[in-house]
């Protein structure tokens, strides 16, 4: 979040960005893995890997699409899902790092930095919405659940 709102003021102070888009992050590739363990370090939490194959949970996804027809209701899982589940992340930073922007975190800092955001603290009132269910939900149904 520091890296998007440090960009953005950035960008409206050069003129290298007048007309441009850019992708902001660190640059390097991610599996979806990486960035459960990401949160999970983040929360103190351990994860549970279950080691699966893109080729058996894609029919599991295609039934519950199937169920959801049926009973005119919404996948929980479907096999969008699965595609992006098995894929990994990398945003080109190129552009905006030639532009003059440096990114200063990395994955694990800033999951550990919107953490320490979200958390209550005596001055708060509470934190963001969900971040409880997530620390205590299982990591790999929020990833196969998260759109």
């Amino acid at each position: 979040v520091e890296d998007v709102a440090g960009a953005c003021l950035w960008a409206a102070r050069s003129e290298k960005a007048v007309g441009e888009i850019f992708y902001v992050g660190d640059g390097d590739l991610y599996r979806w893995q990486d960035i459960g363990d990401a949160l999970a370090a983040a929360l103190h939490q351990k994860v549970r890997k279950i080691p699966t194959l893109k080729s058996l949970t894609l029919p599991l996804a295609w039934a519950e699409e199937l169920r959801a027809r049926v009973f005119h209701g919404t996948p929980r899982l479907h096999r969008g899902h699965i595609h992006q589940f098995f894929q990994s992340w990398r945003l080109s930073v190129d552009k905006i790092t030639a532009a003059g922007f440096t990114p200063r975190f990395d994955l694990a800092s800033g999951m550990r930095a919107s953490v320490a955001y979200a958390r209550p603290t005596p001055q708060s009132k509470g934190n963001i919405e969900g971040l409880e269910a997530l620390r205590t939900a299982s990591l790999a149904v929020f990833f196969l659940r998260w759109r």
